[in-house]
């Protein structure tokens, strides 16, 4: 009977200590939790990048936002001012989509190997599964199509712009011109937001012919969405070069890109190797020598499928490998890229735009000229990241020379801590959706002439233009400071030493 009892301690003992191991190689992997942090850059969601204008404080929004709504705004020059107004000026990037087609096998495939290999290893058994069941919601036929969340985003955008403006969501009281590029993922965000302008009708485009993207839906059928007729019939009719004018520098330069030093080394593998780093650790996985199971590949992997993936359902499993500050350190790497190459870095010549501005500026002087009683004058226009960063040089926002400065980056550098109160942030001016919207109001006589004034909003909320003192802009100072983009000379803009 001693003997039984013995023998049953004994089991027991070893119960204990493979329990106590496991516990233990459990914390070690760390408390995996959804991310409190959703700025991805250039990938974020819209509403994301709404909630943070609209929760911080005055001192803290990024310059030059204004802290008043635009509807606020709108209100007092329409009531205060006596101002109307005429022209609705809308560019807008394109909705949250899937990633290219090269990069969703890529991702799939990296992260399908990961997985075996999560399979292999004994410890973070209490997380395992989550990881273990996950199955790609992407193929590559889904190349850049929009998601059903973008979607649903795109449409709530027009419904807010036209609760403020409904006079340019009206083809009885608005001329209506729009513009695409040759890009489909343009056409399906341009089909989105136009559902919400009364009387126009898009060949093929009203609500209940356009097939669901939602790949979740028992119906989803990928193929409808490819063969709608909606999209191609958007392209042929209203595909605007000058919506690409990002494109015109490269094709003059033969696609020569110039190396950033400053760019080069954010960008650098040693850094993100840190972050890979904790993200095996956080796997239980041994992170070091050659054979690491997080290169800085599979790092940019699951990376870009915790972004897409939110941008699909507005979550992920993948983005619990991450902690706050890896995605900050993520996120400023993005943006000093951008910065530097599309905004405002030695090369990132602002004045690329000029296509696209010259043709703003003639709607707003064509406005100048006309009567009460002509249409009011509607411009909705649908394009990509690069274009809507350079706009936002060109009209001197958001500058922000001292946090992406040699000395800063050197900072960062050291121990991956981002600058704080950044202006440049791409999670907020130009996440999925970005906009930029130019309203321009007739206002009473003064001095025996018209007055004109334009209210510029990014992200729906008022900003104060470069060269104007205030948000609801003088025309007269608008035109002064950049009626010189009326003609463009694109040779020499693209020229190197521009």
């Amino acid at each position: 009977m001693k003997a039984i009892i013995t023998a049953f301690e004994f089991f027991f003992l070893l119960f204990l200590v493979h329990c106590s191991s496991s516990v233990r190689a459990d914390e070690s992997c760390g408390n995996l939790k959804k991310l409190d942090y959703e700025y991805f850059g250039t990938k974020t969601i819209y509403e994301d990048a709404r909630k943070y204008l609209r929760r911080v404080d005055d001192d803290d929004l990024p310059k030059p936002f204004d802290d008043d709504s635009l509807a606020k705004e709108d209100k007092e020059l329409r009531e205060d001012d006596s101002c109307q107004p005429l022209v609705f000026y809308f560019i807008g990037r394109h909705t949250a989509r899937f990633p290219d087609a090269s990069d969703i096998e890529e991702y799939n495939k990296h992260l399908y190997e990961l997985i075996e290999k999560i399979k292999t290893n004994k410890a973070c058994s209490s997380i395992r599964n989550e990881f273990l069941t996950w199955r790609s919601k992407m193929e590559p036929k889904h190349d850049n199509l929009i998601t059903d969340l973008g979607g649903r985003e795109e449409r709530n955008i027009a419904r807010r712009f036209k609760s403020i403006y409904p006079e340019f969501f009206d083809t009885k009281t608005a001329d209506v011109k729009i513009g695409v590029t040759k890009k489909w993922r343009t056409a399906q965000t341009g089909a989105q937001f136009l559902q919400q302008v009364d009387g126009l009708e898009l060949e093929g485009c009203n609500n209940s012919s356009l097939p669901t993207n939602d790949v979740d839906r028992p119906d989803y059928n990928l193929d409808k969405v490819l063969e709608a007729r909606c999209y191609k019939k958007m392209i042929e009719t209203y595909e605007k070069p000058f919506l690409e004018f990002h494109k015109i520098c490269d094709d003059i330069r033969g696609g020569e890109k110039a190396k950033e030093p400053l760019v080069e080394r954010v960008k650098s593998p040693q850094l993100k190797k840190r972050i890979a780093d904790r993200v095996a650790k956080r796997l239980g996985l041994d992170y070091r020598g050659d054979n690491a199971p997080v290169t800085v590949p599979v790092l940019e992997s699951i990376y870009n499928m915790c972004k897409f993936e939110n941008a699909i359902k507005d979550d992920s499993v993948w983005c619990k490998l991450f902690d706050k500050k890896d995605v900050q350190a993520l996120e400023y790497m993005e943006d000093v890229s951008s910065y530097i190459k599309s905004a405002y870095g030695p090369r990132a010549n602002p004045k690329q735009s000029c296509p696209l501005v010259g043709d703003l500026l003639e709607a707003f002087h064509e406005a100048t000229k006309m009567s009460n009683s002509d249409k009011k004058r509607s411009y909705f226009y649908f394009s990509h990241a690069d274009p809507i960063k350079k706009l936002l040089a060109t009209f001197g926002m958001f500058r922000d020379d001292q946090n992406f400065s040699e000395s800063k980056i050197r900072e960062f550098e050291q121990d991956l801590k981002v600058p704080k109160k950044r202006h440049w942030r791409s999670s907020v001016i130009v996440p999925f959706s970005a906009n930029l919207a130019f309203i321009m109001y007739r206002c009473p006589k003064s001095n025996g002439q018209t007055k004109y004034k334009i209210l510029a909003t990014v992200t729906e909320q008022p900003v104060k233009l470069g060269g104007c003192k205030d948000t609801d802009c003088n025309a007269v100072k608008f035109f002064d400071t950049y009626d010189s983009m009326r003609s463009c000379d694109m040779m020499k803009i693209c020229s190197p030493s521009a």
